[in-house]
């Protein structure tokens, strides 16, 4: 991710060039695929949206964007709340691994006063749901390849192991009924 820094005078600087920045270099940059993330040199605050709506209003001025600007704004305005939260989930869950990420995720929305404590808990569940999903699917995915391996390998999987231990002791019970149901004078 590419860290720009803005200063007290509202000069932009580009910490990996070590250099000064313009707002049209962060649009190239964000059209060529760069992930940018713009923070308050004095306060460490995350600015990007602020700087990326600066930037979409620069560019409405002179008439340069790339993209149909006021179509696009008025699609988003136009579209469920949902899939505007879906989407939001989702550029959310890529950041997290755990519950934990999750949890300090939403704390901080929550101090920073980007999410109100209800929508917070809310997302909150929808996230750790959401995890829990992808950790499943994961795992389903690796018993898969692991069951494929074994199989090449000629090698029982656990499920295999566990059946052989089940017949096994099926076979023992009825081997101590036959026992027990033998005349005594067979017995010795």
């Amino acid at each position: 991710m590419r860290i720009i820094k803005r200063y007290a005078n509202r000069k932009l600087y580009d910490t990996e060039t070590s250099k000064p920045i313009t707002l049209p270099e962060i649009a190239m940059l964000i059209a060529e695929g760069e992930h940018v993330q713009v923070v308050d040199r004095e306060t460490g605050e995350d600015i990007t949206t602020m700087v990326l709506a600066q930037i979409i209003v620069e560019q409405e001025k002179e008439k340069r964007q790339w993209l149909p600007i006021p179509a696009i704004l008025r699609e988003m305005i136009r579209r469920r709340r949902d899939e505007v939260v879906d989407l939001y989930e989702h550029s959310l869950l890529s950041q997290v691994e755990g519950p934990e990420e999750v949890e300090e995720m939403i704390r901080e929305l929550v101090r920073r006063r980007r999410l109100g404590r209800r929508e917070g808990r809310r997302l909150r569940e929808r996230l750790v749901e959401r995890l829990q999903e992808r950790k499943g699917r994961l795992s389903r995915q690796i018993e898969a390849v692991i069951r494929r391996v074994l199989g090449q390998m000629g090698l029982p999987s656990r499920r295999e192991i566990e059946e052989l231990k089940e017949r096994v002791r099926q076979l023992q019970a009825r081997i101590e009924e036959l026992l027990a149901a033998r005349p005594d004078s067979l017995k010795t």
